[in-house]
Parts: structure tokens; C-alpha cells; sequence
């Protein structure tokens, strides 16, 4: 997936996998920003928002505004090998 090769995705990954929110399988946007240095956390909403339009995340409407779940759990484990290997 080409998607996630950039330098900016790769930050956002390792630190989803250091959040442990890929084991989990939920993952709240607030978390996220909140471990982001400030020139990745204007990346966010972009890599969330491609991650919708590929199918890979579905907003998680039960649990609030800015949480996500994983569509698959193969996308899942490809996050976290990523996220491992950066």
C-alpha cells in the first residue's frame, strides 16, 4: 500500500503501534495528536481521511466523535508490521 510510505504516514504509524492502538484495534484521533511532534500532527486528518476513502478505517460512531476502528483485521496486522519496520 503506497499510501503509507511517506515520511510524515510513517511517524503517524510507529507512534499508532506505540500507542498500542493497532493491537487494540480502536483508534481515537485525540491519542494520536496528542504524541504527534506539530509538523506531523497537520498530517492527521489527511492520512485519516485516506485511510477512509481506501476502506481501510470506518468511523466508529458508537464511541464518539474521532474514533476508528480498522475495516479489517489483515489491514490491521499490515499496520502494525509498518509501523515495526519504520
Amino acid at each position: 500500500m503506497q499510501s503509507v510510505k511517506s515520511a510524515d504516514y510513517r511517524t503517524i504509524l510507529k507512534q499508532i503501534f506505540d500507542l498500542d492502538l493497532v493491537r487494540s484495534g480502536v483508534l481515537r484521533r485525540r491519542e494520536l495528536v496528542s504524541r504527534l511532534p506539530v509538523e506531523q500532527k497537520k498530517a492527521v486528518d489527511n492520512f485519516l481521511k485516506r485511510m477512509r476513502k481506501l476502506g481501510v478505517l470506518l468511523v466508529d460512531e458508537g464511541s464518539g466523535p474521532g474514533t476508528y476502528v480498522f475495516a479489517n483485521k489483515l489491514y490491521q496486522l499490515y499496520f502494525a508490521i509498518e509501523a515495526h519496520r519504520s
